[in-house]
């Protein structure tokens, strides 16, 4: 009889033995993504990053400031998370220093920069020359191709010129910079 409990009992350790041994292990993974921001490598394609927007002559026949609003392309600017993009804009200045007839001619013009790009990332406004255009932006974010990309270009007379006054000859050179920096 002992036998028989006995071999009851060993039987029915072997049913219970495979649940007390079962196990689920779990792996953590971890892994960080730092914030980020960037120029090209639109996901997708994007547009070319322009090195130059040349406006030909600047002047009409009378020497007058003349120039045609452009539309300019940045080329794609991404950033993982939030971030700050700041726009400035410098004067086109043609290197000349003031002019000795300063009541009738200038040497640098202003630059105003509008549109999508500000509309869209940078809750709309201007960047104008000396102004930096600056805004948070609470996700991450693509310019990418198209719209996203485009702005519009102004160029003026300085503030406190008078309408008449006119550029000195020669070639101006300004800068419009766009820069994204992670929070």
């Amino acid at each position: 009889m002992k036998r028989i409990i006995l071999a009851a009992a060993a039987m029915s350790a072997l049913f219970v033995a495979p649940q007390a041994f079962a196990a689920s292990p779990t792996v953590t993974v971890e892994g960080t993504v730092t914030p980020a921001c960037g120029v090209g490598a639109q996901s997708g394609g994007g547009v070319a990053d322009p090195s130059e927007v040349v406006l030909g002559e600047i002047v009409d026949s009378n020497g007058n400031l003349s120039v045609a609003a452009q539309t300019i392309t940045f080329g794609n600017i991404w950033c993982n998370g939030n971030a700050t993009l700041t726009m400035t804009t410098s004067a086109l200045d043609s290197g000349q220093g003031t002019p000795a007839d300063s009541s009738s001619f200038v040497s640098k013009l202003d630059m105003v920069v509008t549109g999508k790009i500000i509309d869209t990332y940078m809750g709309g406004g201007e960047s104008r020359t000396g102004t930096p255009l600056t805004a948070p932006i609470n996700q991450a974010f693509e310019t990418g191709t198209g719209q996203y990309s485009q702005a519009t270009l102004n160029v003026t007379l300085p503030a406190g010129t008078v309408g008449n006054d006119r550029p000195v000859a020669g070639s101006y050179t300004g800068n419009i910079v766009l820069t994204a920096a992670p929070q």
